[in-house]
């Protein structure tokens, strides 16, 4: 249950010394999407739901920062309470759900702005040597590699970017 990117960077140290492979969830709750039954024998389940912070929210061009263990409802409270000009773009997971890994499954939502995995940049990922690694911003400077991410296992998401959908005079 880390709780930082240094703590992720430390399982990956150890998880490589002893030769054990991880299996990293955000919260394990994206019912249909996965949860916390690893699928393999001897994987060690990394959960990174203590991981929930918001870490930067733009209420001028509409999107937020996000560790993986935030929830749908951790979100939505958050806007409510900021009295932002932008909602989330929610699924059908639940209120505990996290929103990146719903993202980084493949998951959708119900507005304009609900083919997530498109909506997504600025990543930063602990590969299995360790390294960090951030994608950027979309559009920027080089290739935008954040799709890489999405259904994969090549590295651990610790925060995205993901954009909100402006409030609509009616929906």
């Amino acid at each position: 249950y880390p709780s930082s990117l240094d703590d992720v960077q430390n399982i990956i140290r150890i998880a490589n010394t002893y030769q054990t492979p991880l299996y990293p969830v955000s919260r394990g709750e994206n019912l249909g999407y996965g949860d916390k039954s690893p699928i393999k024998d001897y994987q060690i389940l990394v959960s990174l739901e203590r991981m929930n912070r918001i870490l930067e929210f733009d209420d001028i061009h509409g999107y937020v920062m996000i560790e993986p263990g935030v929830t749908q409802k951790q979100l939505y409270d958050f806007l409510q309470e900021k009295k932002a000009n932008f909602w989330m773009d929610a699924t059908a997971a639940g209120n505990t759900a996290s929103i990146a890994g719903n993202t980084l499954e493949g998951g959708f939502g119900h507005t304009p702005k609900g083919d997530h995995r498109n909506l997504i940049s600025n990543l930063t990922i602990v590969l299995g040597s360790g390294q960090i690694i951030n994608t950027g911003t979309f559009p920027g400077l080089g290739p935008d590699i954040s799709g890489l991410f999405v259904q994969s296992n090549f590295g651990i998401v610790t925060a995205m970017q993901i954009e909100l959908v402006p409030i609509p005079e009616h929906y």
